[in-house]
């Protein structure tokens, strides 16, 4: 009897559904396929499809997403009931169909649909889509219009956020009194229920979120992505069923790969949310696969790119409080399997205070932003201990966090930090708080790593111009505001980063000639008083 051919499974992942191609083979297609949908629509040729349990048929589906996609070659198609036909085609989709709404391509052009039509809604509740389409050429390319039409419903609500008015979101939105219940009547509306769902299928299939924003894919999201945060702050359930956890993820991936401008936005939201999850004491569920966390921790650690970033835009843009939370939420998805992306993923946290310190460029920190800047820094060295530990059984990867360490040169980031106190007054907002997890950033510090000479040195040079300036602060040879009893403090917090044999308590001194261990069994002499007055010069001007 001849054996029958095995298919690979690959294959059969592969095979067509009623549901369409799954989200590997549309991902490469659906550009292509949208095309040929359109060309179609123009020659008016007729399509097949079936259409199963009622919903909209496929190509059906297809075409009609392209047609409005290109609104602008064959005008807008105007649809005053589109967002109840949707919901009611996606609600029952996902009822016969128990994977994530992306996996297949049947659900992606349902999301597309929708975005696009709450976009369209919100330009239509601004009086401005008209103008909008007026403004638009038969010669753009698709694309270029799909982009125009999701920036401006984007911009539009972005503006009623930063009003600081939640009735002027409210109507923005299209929430209508007396009831206040329906989003975006002029296409129909979007309940609360509605949103509430559509919040869940996107949680439920978030792993696909980072891949689809950052291809182009979901054009629309941001706009889409606002109306189901406000829509969530404004219904009228109980703050502790509302679902701020979900939709705080959602928001923090996409923040994650958004541009300048939505990042802005999304910087809101997710503190918005953060807020109430700490309120209500709401437990987040970051459980994921491997993929999905790795695909998380590329894209943050990316943000940090010196080739990306290389104008040092983001730090007045992702603020400290919300790269707080970003750490926060990608450090909980380092389970063991992903040990090797602890040391990146920590030079990342690390990298947002140098962010921050270069920012002084421009001029000196102003004080509320010193004490943001401390308890920033205080929060990560609180984690770093924890993340070395987890390395501890893999040699390799501890000397990696080793390497990271004095690559991102940690003692002369810790010690710029640190100086800040000489700029205060009275009272330092969050001093003690950081003064207590430097203790923490010693902890992290010592581990089973060697460090090469010429990572090493540079450290203890910066022990010695930090230790010294606070000599001078201290003895009055340098000017500071700052009571003398926080310099001090200051003094003796770093001693726990200088030489392990040192018994005398840190007391101030007149500068000599010094030799110092570091904490990594290194030693160096500084040549003689001068050498350390002209550090020390050097960081009096930058700070």
């Amino acid at each position: 009897m001849a054996l029958a051919r095995r298919i690979p499974e690959s294959v059969i992942d592969r095979e067509p559904t009623k549901w369409g191609p799954d989200f590997d083979t549309y991902f490469e297609t659906f550009d292509k396929s949208l095309d040929k949908a359109f060309d179609n629509y123009l020659a008016s040729r007729e399509t097949t499809s079936i259409a199963y349990d009622g919903l909209i048929p496929l190509a059906v589906l297809e075409t009609m997403l392209t047609v409005g996609d290109n609104m602008h070659k064959v005008q807008y198609q105007h649809g005053n009931k589109s967002l109840p036909v949707l919901m009611d085609t996606v609600r029952r989709y996902t009822e016969l169909n128990n994977s994530g709404i992306f996996d297949y391509y049947y659900g992606y052009l349902c999301m597309r649909h929708i975005m696009r039509t709450v976009c369209i809604g919100t330009l239509i509740e601004s009086e401005t889509f008209e103008d909008f389409l007026n403004s638009l050429s038969s010669d753009e390319e698709t694309v270029e219009v799909t982009e125009a039409l999701a920036e401006e419903a984007f911009g539009i609500l972005s503006d009623y956020l930063f009003e600081n008015d939640i009735s002027a979101i409210a109507v923005g939105i299209g929430l209508q009194s007396p009831n206040w219940d329906r989003a975006f009547t002029c296409v129909g509306g979007l309940d609360f229920d509605d949103a509430r769902f559509l919040i869940s299928i996107l949680w439920k299939n978030r792993s696909q979120l980072i891949t689809l924003i950052e291809h182009g894919m979901l054009p629309g999201f941001p706009a889409f992505l606002f109306t189901l945060s406000e829509m969530t702050l404004l219904s009228k359930i109980p703050q502790s069923t509302k679902p701020w956890g979900q939709l705080q993820e959602i928001i923090l991936r996409a923040f994650l790969v958004g541009t300048r401008e939505e990042r802005k936005t999304m910087r809101q939201l997710a503190l918005y949310a953060h807020h109430r999850i700490l309120e209500q004491n709401i437990v987040l569920d970051s459980t994921t696969d491997e993929e999905d966390a790795r695909t998380v921790v590329r894209a943050y650690v990316d943000m940090f790119n010196p080739f990306w970033n290389y104008d040092k835009s983001l730090a007045p843009i992702m603020l400290l409080d919300i790269a707080n939370i970003l750490f926060r939420f990608v450090d909980s998805l380092l389970t063991s399997e992903l040990a090797d992306c602890i040391p990146d993923v920590a030079k990342s946290a690390l990298e947002r205070i140098w962010l921050e310190i270069d920012r002084e460029n421009d001029g000196f920190m102003p004080a509320p932003r010193r004490g943001f800047t401390r308890k920033y820094a205080a929060d990560i060295f609180h984690f770093l201990p924890d993340m070395r530990n987890r390395l501890l059984t893999n040699v390799g990867d501890d000397q990696a966090f080793s390497n990271m360490l004095l690559e991102v040169d940690i003692l002369g980031l810790a010690g710029r930090v640190l100086l800040m106190v000489s700029r205060e007054g009275s009272n330092p907002d969050e001093w003690q708080n950081f003064r207590d997890d430097l203790v923490y950033l010693c902890d992290a510090m010592t581990g089973t790593g060697q460090v090469p000479d010429e990572l090493a040195y540079p450290n203890v040079a910066n022990w010695v111009k930090v230790r010294n300036q606070l000599d001078m602060l201290t003895v009055g040879t340098a000017p500071s505001r700052v009571l003398k009893r926080h310099l001090l403090e200051a003094g003796k917090s770093w001693e726990m980063f200088g030489p392990p044999h040192q018994e005398v308590p840190w007391e101030p001194r007149q500068i000599q000639i010094t030799f110092v261990e570091s904490v990594l069994g290194r030693s160096i002499v500084v040549q003689g008083a001068n050498k350390c007055i002209g550090d020390c010069a050097l960081l009096i001007r930058m700070h």
